[in-house]
């Protein structure tokens, strides 16, 4: 089945609803072909081999799936067979994929065996930039493996609470600790969410997830922050699809907090654009993301000489971060700007249980939460710096 067929020239959609073969004759030094299948048939692979004078041997492998990954050179084309996936919560189990791609000097055409990836995102983020797009099939292919590996983020954080849970169900059952006392109680007490101290310190039954922050505590925080041109800064940003929010919070010294929040799926572009903004005013030390969507952007900015670190959103750095700035709102360390979508983003923040601690997380992918995910990853920049060198002694 044809997904999309279109033509571009210089980086921007000319023509839609070319035959195959116009397409291929359509291409030149500034024109490349981009043609997107699923699960394509025969006659209509075998139509495409000869209009773009693929190897017989590499339509041969398109047509049959469940193919190694591998890269193929023949001549002037490329074949790629990549290997997608995606962790369905339904049945807690992975769907592996399959993506064939074929990259000529001026055409792309890709074959899509399985659910994932979007590549229909990977096409519209490209659109939205056509410096990149008429760089031509090299930009086309780089996208669409940047994509399939940053896919693999969420795969491997649903994996992780498998383990967890399997974890819990087989060592779940607490002993006697009579070493602990109230006083060590209490001070755990004040520093978890309630269900967090329930579970893992008093040993009850409870659900795995609550609201993550005492009443009024949010509000005690909100104030005006202020900023100084030049001064230090340290962002944190999460990038979610065109149905969810992206959000770039930035963080100074004294913990006053700037939030921006962006929709649809223009919002890792807008993301880009702010924290290059945010560069050119202030002291920009660090720029946390999370790799999955946000990984060629952070490319770009790193050859810009921004200082990036990816932050995948997994139990291993999220639960400490979690804690981080949960004590710094519970402690009335920050000054929070009166945003209603930052506070609603806030209202939908979860605290979700497993046995490595606690960490934030939303209800449903319907209760973005983004903001709050960028505020804990841009605490965590401030906060978690590396201790300055000292210089013990002389040799």
């Amino acid at each position: 089945m044809i997904v999309e067929r279109a033509l571009y020239r210089d980086g921007r959609r000319v023509a839609d609803g070319l035959s195959f073969a116009e397409l291929a004759r359509a291409c030149d030094a500034s024109t490349i072909a981009w043609i997107g299948l699923y699960r394509p048939g025969t006659a209509e692979l075998e139509e495409i081999a000869q209009a773009f004078d693929l190897h017989e041997l590499a339509v041969e492998d398109a047509v049959h799936a469940h193919q190694r990954a591998k890269l193929e050179r023949y001549g002037e084309m490329t074949f790629m067979v990549l290997r997608p996936a995606r962790y369905l919560d339904e049945t807690e189990t992975v769907e592996f994929g399959e993506v064939h791609v074929f990259a000529g000097p001026r055409f792309v055409i890709t074959l899509r065996h399985g659910e994932s990836p979007d590549l229909q995102e990977v096409r519209r983020s490209l659109e939205a930039r056509p410096e990149l797009l008429a760089r031509g099939p090299v930009s086309v292919v780089h996208a669409i493996m940047d994509r399939v590996v940053d896919d693999y983020a969420p795969v491997v954080a649903g994996i992780e609470n498998d383990i967890d849970e399997i974890v819990d169900q087989v060592f779940g059952e607490g002993g006697d600790a009579s070493w602990i006392t109230l006083e060590a109680l209490q001070e755990q007490r004040e520093a978890v969410p309630e269900l967090a101290f329930r579970r893992f310190h008093a040993n009850q039954w409870t659900e795995r997830e609550s609201h993550w922050l005492p009443p009024g505590a949010w509000q005690a925080c909100v104030g005006q922050p202020t900023f100084t041109d030049g001064e230090p800064v340290w962002v944190g940003v999460d990038v979610g699809g065109d149905k969810s929010a992206s959000a770039v919070v930035w963080i100074n010294a004294r913990h006053h907090v700037g939030c921006e929040i962006f929709h649809g799926d223009q919002g890792v572009l807008d993301c880009l654009d702010l924290i290059r903004e945010l560069a050119g005013r202030y002291d920009l030390r660090e720029v946390l993301y999370d790799p999955w969507r946000f990984g060629q952007a952070a490319q770009e900015l790193e050859r810009e000489r921004i200082v990036v670190t990816a932050f995948p959103q997994n139990d291993t750095r999220m639960v400490p971060a979690s804690l981080r700035l949960y004590e710094a709102v519970v402690q009335q360390r920050l000054v929070l700007p009166d945003n209603a979508e930052l506070r609603q983003h806030m209202g939908n923040t979860i605290a979700r249980h497993n046995r490595r601690g606690w960490r934030l997380d939303k209800p449903s992918l319907d209760q973005p939460n983004d903001s709050i995910i960028a505020m804990c990853m841009a605490v965590e920049a401030m906060e978690n710096q590396p201790e300055p060198a000292q210089l013990l002694a002389w040799l």
